[in-house]
């Protein structure tokens, strides 16, 4: 008697994205075929290598992309935390973001605007109904913050417009339709995964909106308050600017999190750091005193 296809395994050619080790693991058929969007994500962790990572599997059960699974942890608020709006969407609006749009690619648009680059997403027709839902998404996420441009095509949009519109970073489902000054060609996304971490978890419903826009937020308020020291003082380097945090706003800043905030200052605000990321090396291998 041959197997119900809820037992049914099927192979999967996998790469982890830390050694670039390929091997295969085996896959329930009905979990990738049953899959809402056509993408399925799965957790790897010592199947082909000693490193745990996130794919993204098709339906023809192909590997589509890979991405770590590590993060930075972010400092706590430095603003008074106000209520915030919960009538954006509704349960089932957010359970479409999230459906649709993929961890890894909230991490590159993410890193798009933090560092003041135009991206478009792409659609299929016959989901053209994201258009309004991811433009009131990130138009609320950031909202009197960063200043963002962001373009929603259907395929048919695209493929008419796409030399007219001349857009440098293109996005579909995880796939990275354009690049091109490779600014998404191996990111470090390890402060983006811990923004989008309770983003994702069923615990939290409409309130995981709001953790990401303060999250979001606070990383403005940071990398502003750092602009202005720097402006007032040009001898710097890192490990004054984390002091400068920790002792400002009663935080704990690691290092990775205070190069995100400089790259901020550096490809949002157009700020010299020359100087500024002395002793970088240095301070990862050692702990902070207070």
């Amino acid at each position: 008697m041959p197997p119900s296809m809820s037992s049914e395994l099927q192979s999967v050619l996998i790469h982890c994205p830390i050694c670039h080790k390929n091997g295969k693991v085996e896959v329930l058929v009905e979990t990738i075929k049953n899959s809402p969007t056509g993408l399925t994500t799965m957790e790897i962790d010592g199947d082909i290598c000693e490193h745990r990572f996130l794919i993204y599997v098709d339906k023809s059960f192909t590997m589509r992309e890979s991405e770590l699974i590590d993060s930075v942890q972010s400092p706590d608020l430095v603003f008074d935390t106000e209520d915030l709006r919960t009538d954006i969407f509704t349960l089932d609006e957010m359970n479409v973001i999230k459906i649709n749009l993929y961890p890894i690619t909230l991490s590159y648009i993410l890193k798009c605007f933090f560092y003041n680059q135009e991206v478009a997403i792409v659609i299929s027709e016959k989901k053209e109904y994201l258009k309004r839902i991811y433009k009131t998404l990130f138009n609320y996420l950031f909202e009197e913050t960063f200043t963002i441009e962001l373009h929603i095509l259907t395929v048919n949009e695209y493929n008419s417009k796409k030399t007219e519109l001349n857009l440098p970073i293109v996005l579909r489902e995880v796939k990275i339709l354009e690049d091109r000054n490779n600014f998404l060609r191996n990111p470090d996304l390890s402060v983006e995964r811990g923004f989008i971490q309770k983003f994702y978890a069923q615990d939290y419903g409409l309130e995981s909106l709001n953790i990401l826009k303060r999250e979001i937020k606070n990383v403005f308020l940071l990398a502003k308050s750092i602009r202005e020291l720097i402006v007032k003082n040009q001898k710097l380097d890192i490990f004054k600017i984390i002091k400068y945090l920790n002792k400002t706003f009663k935080i704990d800043v690691n290092v990775r999190f205070a190069e995100f905030l400089l790259d901020i200052l550096k490809f949002y605000h157009h700020i010299n750091l020359k100087g500024v990321y002395k002793n970088i090396e240095f301070l990862r291998f050692k702990k902070l005193g207070e």
